[in-house]
């Protein structure tokens, strides 16, 4: 019987397993461990919680000793990729923080220096239940269409952060023309498109003169 060599469960068979990686393919990982794993791996888009939390799960493991010695190394290789991970989603954190992005095609008190390619990015939505509702329920209570509509802002939000680490990526630290579109792909599933063009603006310098007298 396999069992994990992170943790040191019980796996089974060995087609209920994962390989570690195609370089170490007599290394297996169970479920638990190959999830948190896969979400170690991530670019800049992936959330910094997320690889704090599962890189702290495998380091726990490494303390108390339980890892395979087998293991040891590719684990200790992957943890410190994804620290670099980490890193570099922080400082695409603080980027986005300071990027500007308008629905207009200019910043004020600003001037672009340089124009990037039209960016885009969507994202699929499952509304779910409330799009089942009908319409005479949704107009007394009111409720369904609110949790819809709060669910197509939260998507926004996240597409214009998409665009935004974009937009980084090329260079810019500014979005003109954000616009966002929402479609009705299949029934209970919406699209959210999003799309700017990525500039690099730099701040305009007042010059201020002195009158003698």
């Amino acid at each position: 019987m396999l069992t994990c060599c992170i943790c040191n469960k019980k796996i089974g068979r060995k087609e209920e397993g994962h390989m570690f990686s195609h370089k170490h393919n007599q290394l297996f990982l169970c479920e638990k461990c190959h999830s948190a794993k896969e979400k170690l791996q991530v670019n800049t888009e992936g959330k910094i919680e997320e690889i704090q939390k599962n890189r702290k799960y495998f380091e726990e493991l490494l303390y108390i000793g339980i890892v395979h010695v087998s293991a040891k190394e590719p684990l200790q290789n992957l943890l410190k990729e994804a620290e670099n991970a980490e890193k570099e989603s922080i400082q695409y954190r603080f980027r986005n923080k300071n990027l500007l992005s308008t629905t207009g095609n200019s910043f004020e008190g600003y001037y672009i220096a340089e124009y990037f390619d039209v960016i885009n990015t969507e994202l699929v939505l499952n509304i779910g239940m409330f799009s089942e509702l009908g319409g005479e329920i949704c107009d007394i209570s009111g409720k369904a269409n609110n949790i819809v509509a709060q669910k197509i802002s939260d998507a926004k939000e996240e597409a214009l952060e998409l665009l935004k680490n974009r937009a980084t990526e090329k260079g810019g630290n500014g979005l003109l023309g954000v616009r966002f579109d929402v479609i009705n792909l299949i029934e209970n599933m919406l699209v959210i498109s999003a799309s700017g063009t990525a500039v690099r603006i730099h701040k305009k310098e007042h010059s201020s003169s002195i009158n003698s007298i």
